[in-house]
């Protein structure tokens, strides 16, 4: 089991694993040159993960894990039809917007349509805002004819915004 000790004093780092032990210089390792880069930790990660990459054998699952294909016909075969199966070869399905629409349909407060109402719960009634039985609103059935009118009034500044 390795042990790491960090003496902040010194400026040292003590690495022991078994019967090694390797000392670094925390402020003369940082001022090294980059030409020292085989002592950084990631290079041998990277050397060690290298030494224990297992090939596949199977051309698609070389694909599809990422392994570089190159020199492989039939990896690169595969990888062009999954590539291929990637783009969107269907043309889109938009409108043209050359096409006349004919004139803007009238707001309802101009041309209110003729809807079909449904029998409401005993508690509940229509009004209505305009004539004809248009512009219906819902209301409580325990409200007075009073209490009615006055909502109504109110409703009806507002018939625009609603």
């Amino acid at each position: 089991m390795g042990r790491t000790l960090i003496d902040v004093a010194a400026g040292q780092l003590t690495m022991r694993e078994n019967d090694k032990v390797e000392v670094f210089n925390v402020y003369c390792t940082l001022k090294l040159p980059s030409i020292y880069e085989e002592l950084s930790a990631i290079t041998v990660v990277d050397q060690i993960v290298e030494s224990q990459v297992v090939v596949p054998e199977d051309p698609l699952e070389r694909v599809l894990i990422g392994y570089e294909v190159e020199g492989d016909t039939e990896a690169q075969e595969i990888e062009t039809c999954l590539n291929l199966a990637l783009v969107d070869t269907r043309k889109p399905q938009v409108e043209s917007l050359d096409d006349e629409l004919g004139a803007p349909p009238k707001p309802s407060i101009e041309d209110a349509p003729k809807l079909e109402l449904k029998t409401l719960l005993a508690h509940l009634r229509y009004a209505y805002l305009a004539t004809n039985e248009t512009f219906h609103v819902i209301h409580s059935a325990e409200l007075s004819e009073l209490q009615v009118d006055a909502a109504l009034r109110i409703l009806k500044r507002r018939k625009k915004a609603i």
